[in-house]
């Protein structure tokens, strides 16, 4: 199925598996090189990420919190989590991030982003992220 116009924005800012893929790189060579990518890219990942995270909150957690109350808690705590560990400077933090960003994509590409389209029309949807960007 094609995704619908209004989220592909979104869809759009999951480039950040870049990120994901880059730190699951380093992981093979030295804790120094993870822990000194990890503290040159937190404030900037978290500079590129918030952005999302907000309009996603502003436009999407409206129309889950009755309707899809598991989709909302999900999102919810994939947000709170990965914030979390981008203000941590830990190496430990870098590999967990790299692992939660994964499964969050997957999460809105697979199942949340799905369900948004066989609940809400494509017009619908376009006017929820218009108001809310």
């Amino acid at each position: 199925m094609r995704r619908s116009e209004a989220l592909i924005p979104l869809s759009h800012d999951h480039h950040a598996l870049v990120t994901a893929k880059r730190i699951n790189e380093l992981c093979k060579q030295a804790e120094a090189e993870i822990q000194e990518y990890w503290a040159a890219k937190r404030e900037v990942i978290l500079g590129d990420m918030k952005p999302h995270f907000d309009i996603e909150e502003a436009s999407l957690i409206p129309l889950l919190k009755d309707n899809g109350p598991d989709l909302y808690a999900r999102l919810v705590s994939y947000h709170e989590q990965m914030t979390e560990l981008l203000e941590n400077p830990n190496f430990s933090s870098a590999i967990q991030f790299a692992d939660l960003l994964k499964q969050h994509v997957r999460f809105e590409e697979r199942e949340l982003f799905p369900w948004l389209e066989s609940q809400y029309s494509q017009q619908f949807l376009a006017n929820i992220m218009r108001n809310s960007s």
